[in-house]
Parts: C-alpha cells; structure tokens; sequence
C-alpha cells in the first residue's frame, strides 16, 4: 500500500507542477498581450539628422527647419511598428563652417535661432521679430568651433496630441533663423537635429 500512496503522491504532484506551469504561461502571455497591446504603453525614441545652412542671394538667413522626423533615415522602420507618435522635445546644435574666414571672404554677422511651437510656415522677419520667440539663442555667423550654440526645447505635453505614423509631418511646430547682411549665396554653417518622440500603439 505505502508504494501505492507513494506513486499517487507523485502523479499528483506531477499534474500540479503541469498545472502551476501553464496557469504561469497563460498569465504571462496575458500580461504582454495586455502590455504591448494597451494604447497607454509608450517608448521614447530620439531621431537625428544633419544639414547645412546657406544664406539667400540677396545676403539674408531665413530658414524655416521643420521638426518632421520623417527626416531622419531612422524613421520608417521604427514608425513601420507603431501606430502612434507625438513630438516632446528637440535640440539643435551648429557648426560653423566659415571658422576661418575673413571678410573678404564672408561678413559675421548676429543671427538668431528660435523655437516656434504653433508655426512652421511664416519666415522671421528680422532680428526683432525673433525676439519676441521667450525661447532662442543669438550667436554670431562666423566662430571659432570651440563652443556649439544649441537650442534645447520641451514641447508641452498637454498639446502634444499623438498622431498618427503614418503622417509625421502633422505638428506645426519648427525652429526658424534669421541673419541679415551677410555674404550672398555662402555656406555658413551646418546644424545636427534631434527631435525626441513617444511612440505607442505597435501594428
């Protein structure tokens, strides 16, 4: 009898153990369904890209850089699997590129960078203009490279509505430069721009 009890005793014990194993799968599986599945589960992905920044044949910097992230060579494959983003931040970063120039060569003058958070279309108008931007930085269009002016901004997230992937270029927002009087048609500096996104919802 007492082999008997003992072999009862291990088949139970074998079906509990069998039985506690799937209970655990069948949780876990829930648990990253539930996870990856719920719209509220986020990452946060940053996206770079670099250009240059040259001034107009009339002697004037008035570019307009868009945030749209589509920009960076990252993009399509992280936004291939997610259905949702929002932008929350970004920084911009220049190098100069006529750092030992004379002017002869090209004239230094005051330029401006600004951050603006609802406008993407509308040029500054001068120096003036970007001013009135609370959030900007103001350098010189000839240095030496031993310092980087950078322009670091949070986007509010209460109007940071998630959009869809499938549209990066939704946000309006954008930073805008502008110089006057400098040398006509010359390349003054390049910048490196990163914008910092959540992304949610994977397809």
């Amino acid at each position: 009898m007492v082999p008997q009890n003992n072999k009862r005793r291990r088949l139970a014990l074998r079906n509990n153990r069998a039985a506690n194993n799937n209970a655990h799968r069948q949780v876990s599986l829930a648990l990253s369904q539930n996870i990856y599945r719920n719209p509220t589960y986020m990452i946060t992905r940053v996206f770079t890209w670099s250009n240059s920044l040259t001034s107009s044949a009339g002697g004037v910097m008035a570019q307009i850089l868009d945030l749209n992230p589509s920009t960076s060579g990252d993009w399509n494959a992280v936004a291939a699997l997610y259905d949702e983003w929002r932008l929350v931040g970004a920084s911009i970063d220049f190098f100069c590129n006529q750092q030992n120039a004379v002017p002869s060569t090209a004239s230094s003058w005051p330029i401006i960078c600004v951050y603006d958070n609802d406008d993407k279309n509308t040029a500054l108008s001068g120096l003036p203009n970007g001013l009135t931007y609370p959030q900007n930085i103001r350098f010189s269009t000839i240095w030496d490279n031993q310092r980087f002016p950078r322009l670091t901004v949070q986007r509010p997230r209460q109007t940071s509505l998630f959009v869809t992937t499938a549209v990066p270029s939704s946000y309006p927002c954008s930073f805008k430069l502008y110089a006057g009087n400098v040398t006509a048609s010359t390349l003054y500096m390049s910048y490196t721009l990163r914008v910092v996104c959540e992304m949610r919802g994977p397809t």
